[in-house]
């Protein structure tokens, strides 16, 4: 089985001798999975939307240009969103001294962006892992679905 690492902004969305990693900060991943087929994708956006208007090809950097890239990958197999088990991650507030309090965050954002989307399309949504003082490894199985979440507190990490 070969693994896919994510970037930020990267898309991935293919058959079932794969697994996809990425590791969240404030950033969200979307995890799709079918079952019947044994095929899925993750997304690792950055960002709710672009603020400029823009006629160049989607851009995974984006939550709802992601959405679009997870709609063409689902037409293409002839998938529907009821027919997906999907989870979200990620959005972690990253600066504690910059996110008390602060509804306007780019985690908390993305968060509202990634639910609005998901039940605007007919998504429902399986397992998440969302918000708090946290960095997050996650890890996507195609061959089975299963969704590996590895949580780390950022009060308690060190830097060398």
């Amino acid at each position: 089985m070969s693994e896919i690492f994510l970037l930020p902004g990267e898309f991935y969305f293919g058959d079932q001798h794969k697994k996809i990693k990425t590791l969240l900060g404030s950033c969200v991943a979307i995890t799709m999975w079918n079952k019947r087929l044994k095929i899925g994708g993750m997304c690792h956006f950055k960002l709710p939307r672009r603020h400029v208007d823009s006629k160049t090809r989607l851009d995974g950097s984006y939550g709802d240009e992601s959405m679009l890239l997870f709609m063409k990958s689902l037409s293409q197999y002839g998938l529907r969103p009821a027919n997906m088990v999907v989870g979200v991650f990620g959005a972690g507030d990253m600066f504690l001294s910059l996110s008390e309090n602060n509804d306007k965050s780019i985690g908390k954002q993305n968060i509202r962006l990634a639910f609005q989307l998901l039940d605007k399309l007919g998504f429902g949504i399986t397992h998440e892992s969302l918000g708090g003082y946290v960095s997050r490894r996650i890890a996507l199985d195609i061959e089975t679905g299963v969704v590996k979440v590895q949580s780390l507190d950022i009060e308690q990490q060190k830097w060398l």
